[in-house]
């Protein structure tokens, strides 16, 4: 399990130092994968990625960045 502290976040070399680091002092960690290509891989960077990108809008580090409102949405507001 990664424990990610609030507010804490890493960029993708910053995460590899620190893998690699760990992995040098006996834990086994696997490599993060840049290309994953099967499910394990992909559940390997699934589970990195979530202490990486911005530690100030969890939204973005989710890579959804249009917050705005669809037009379907307004049209209804303004109805209503």
């Amino acid at each position: 399990n990664i424990i990610k502290l609030p507010n804490i976040s890493a960029s993708i070399p910053q995460l590899k130092e620190a893998i690699a680091e760990l992995q040098e002092q006996g834990y086994a960690l696997p490599d993060y994968p840049d290309d994953p290509k099967t499910d394990q891989e992909r559940d390997i960077r699934a589970r990195y990625d979530k202490v990486k990108g911005s530690a100030v809008n969890p939204v973005l580090r989710e890579g959804n960045s249009d917050r705005r409102a669809p037009a379907s949405v307004k049209n209804y507001a303004k109805a209503n």
